[in-house]
C-alpha cells in the first residue's frame, strides 16, 4: 500500500447508507449510485495518484482490486476508464459466486486476484501498480494506490 484516499461526493447522503438494526444491518442503495460513481470515479483516481508523485496512470496498466457492489457499478468503472475486459475479471467472480458481503467481499476479491497473478489468467506480465477501490455511505470513494514488489523488473525484498 501506498497510499488511501477518500472522495465524498457531495449530496449524496440519500444515495447509499446503512443502518444496524435488531434483525441485522439494513442497506439503503439508491439506483443512482453506479453513475454517480461512474461520473466521480475518475477524478478520486486522479487525485490519489497525484498524492503519490509525478504518475500519470494508463489505467489499463494497472492491477485492479473493485469492491464489487454490483454489476451496474463494474460495468460503469469500466466504460468510464476505457478499462480492459479482463482487468475486473476478480471483482465479476467474486460478485458472481458469492454477492456483496459488505466490507469483507474486498478480502475475498484481493485473493481472488492473487489466485490469478500465480496462474496468470488475465494478463501476460504482471503490473507495478494497482488500485483498491471501495465505496461506503455518503457516497464515499475509498482509494488505495498498490505497489507490486512482485512485478517483473522489481527487485524482491
Amino acid at each position: 500500500m501506498v497510499s488511501a484516499s477518500q472522495t465524498t461526493i457531495p449530496g449524496t447522503e440519500h444515495a447509499l447508507g446503512m443502518q444496524a438494526t435488531s434483525s441485522g444491518i439494513d442497506f439503503h442503495l439508491s439506483i443512482q449510485v453506479p453513475v454517480l460513481i461512474k461520473d466521480n470515479i475518475e477524478q478520486s483516481l486522479l487525485k490519489s495518484f497525484q498524492s503519490v508523485g509525478n504518475i500519470d496512470p494508463d489505467w489499463n496498466n494497472l492491477f485492479w482490486a473493485v469492491h464489487p457492489g454490483g454489476r451496474a457499478i463494474l460495468d460503469n468503472i469500466e466504460d468510464q476508464l476505457q478499462l480492459q475486459p479482463w482487468k475486473l475479471a476478480a471483482s465479476r467472480k467474486v460478485l458472481r459466486e458469492f454477492g456483496n458481503m459488505s466490507g469483507a467481499t474486498i478480502a475475498f476479491v484481493l485473493d481472488e486476484l492473487c489466485h490469478r497473478r500465480e496462474k496468470e489468467e488475465d494478463e501476460p506480465r504482471q503490473a507495478e501498480w494497482g488500485v483498491m477501490l471501495a465505496f461506503g455511505p455518503g457516497i464515499t470513494i475509498e482509494t488505495i494506490v498498490m505497489r507490486n514488489p512482485l512485478a517483473r523488473g522489481l527487485k524482491q525484498n
